[in-house]
């Protein structure tokens, strides 16, 4: 028998294709990062941003569950998004692996040093910026996880992509920037850690790259809904996360550039999406500027050529 050959013709979005190419090529499993020979002695510093790490994972995976990213694959009918967001469930699931073996590595919520709970007391400082910041995200997106809602019509498109944009914006990217960004500097030679940071954050950029993509596309299609109470409502609420990153940044003294680094991507998550921001102008602190370069080393390379696949491989015919 022939194979049958399945091609998504024809393209109307060739960049989300090829996103879904490369993802492919990204692809990797937990077993391959070696966590069990970073599980030696460290010091409290080090355990806190363990803890800080795993709850900040915990919440992301509870405010952005599969259940909301199989009512966005319900909502978004075009075929080569509908593809890639298949593909993010995967990436989420190999990241939800991973993060299991963390927990039976590092039992993050259960680091006791010197007769210390360290995770008790990290998760007493966290607990009640945790719990605000996860409601307001929940208050914000009411219809993603509800599977009547639809898009039909200017109100219900504008309410569907403002909730994207904090589901998307916040709680799948810049909401994990001060987590990663403060285990990776105070665990400098964990090299398992930091290959589960590197994969985290290639797949957070890959997923950044679809959805800064489908708002651009769907903004320049649908002009009407960028009026200028939704831009000022956007930018609003994103300063009232930001508020949230600059409490975190607060309790921890030695990490106080992550609130200017999440302002930054902040702004650059607005301003590629084509929305008019009103963040002012901030630089990537100096002692920042490692994780600035790694982020920008992992961000897909997406072609927008119809017919052609990213890194992961081409369709022809």
């Amino acid at each position: 028998l022939n194979p049958v050959l399945s091609q998504l013709v024809p393209i109307k979005y060739p960049a989300f294709l090829s996103l879904y190419l490369t993802s492919c090529e990204c692809h990797w499993m937990p077993a391959e990062l070696g966590m069990e020979k970073d599980a030696v002695a460290l010091n409290a510093s080090e355990h806190k941003f363990l803890s800080r790490f795993y709850n900040s994972y915990m919440f992301r995976i509870r405010d952005f569950s599969s259940e909301i990213l199989l009512n966005i694959y319900r909502q978004i009918t075009n075929p080569e998004c509908r593809q890639y967001i298949l593909r993010q469930a995967f990436e989420n699931a190999a990241i939800t692996h991973a993060m299991t073996d963390f927990k039976e590595i590092f039992t993050p919520n259960a680091l006791i040093i010197d007769g210390v709970n360290i995770s008790q007391a990290q998760w007493n400082v966290d607990r009640p910026i945790f719990i605000a910041r996860s409601r307001l995200i929940r208050e914000l997106t009411p219809n993603l996880p509800n599977f009547e809602a639809v898009t039909t019509g200017l109100e219900n498109t504008s309410d569907f992509l403002e909730q994207l944009l904090y589901m998307y914006g916040y709680t799948n990217w810049t909401m994990m920037i001060t987590p990663i960004y403060q285990l990776m500097k105070s665990n400098p030679n964990a090299a398992g850690l930091h290959k589960l940071c590197r994969s985290l954050l290639r797949d957070m950029q890959n997923q950044l790259s679809f959805i800064t993509s489908f708002m651009k596309d769907v903004f320049e299609e649908n002009p009407q809904v960028m009026t200028v109470d939704f831009i000022v409502r956007v930018c609003d609420n994103f300063k009232k996360m930001h508020n949230f990153e600059v409490m975190l940044a607060v309790t921890c003294p030695e990490h106080q550039e992550t609130m200017l680094l999440v302002k930054y991507y902040m702004a650059k998550f607005l301003t590629d999406c084509g929305i008019d921001h009103t963040f002012p102008s901030v630089n990537i602190p100096s002692e920042s500027y490692w994780f600035a370069k790694l982020v920008e080393e992992l961000q897909p390379k997406v072609s927008h050529e119809a017919g052609l696949g990213g890194n992961g491989g081409s369709l022809g015919w």
